[in-house]
């Protein structure tokens, strides 16, 4: 089921990019710079930075579901602001910047190691609670 939630995700924003590269196309350069940053970091960085952000956005919806939302309110203004990677974020930004930069066979690799890094910090969390005492 997650491929198909991912393959889902990346068809909707492989059609906003194009939506918004067509419509506001001032946005192509900055999503560019994203993807270079992405690229310049490299597959190693972006996978642990990526586990940074599945934790953080694990965490925020274990704390809603629980009836505390103010983790969830900053969850994604958090790992924004620590410049963490969300996979399907990048997908939007990654999707949106020039052809040539995109078909680059470096941009999968980092891809890939973002999509494995969210999906190691999502389930961080339950690991560590795992070892949690339950009260």
């Amino acid at each position: 089921m997650l491929l198909t939630v991912l393959f889902g995700n990346i068809i909707g924003c492989l059609l906003t990019a194009w939506l918004i590269a067509y419509a506001q196309p001032d946005c192509v350069e900055p999503a560019a710079k994203i993807l270079a940053g992405r690229l310049a970091k490299g597959s190693w960085a972006c996978f642990l930075l990526a586990i940074g952000c599945g934790f953080i956005m694990t965490t925020a919806v274990e704390f809603a579901r629980k009836g505390k939302m103010l983790p969830l309110v900053l969850g994604v203004p958090v790992f924004i602001l620590c410049g963490f990677a969300h996979s399907i974020a990048d997908a939007f930004y990654f999707l949106v910047s020039p052809a040539d930069v995109v078909l680059q066979p470096t941009v999968l690799v980092v891809y890939l190691s973002e999509v494995l890094g969210n999906f190691v910090g999502c389930n961080l969390y339950r690991w560590l609670m795992l070892f949690t005492p339950k009260s």
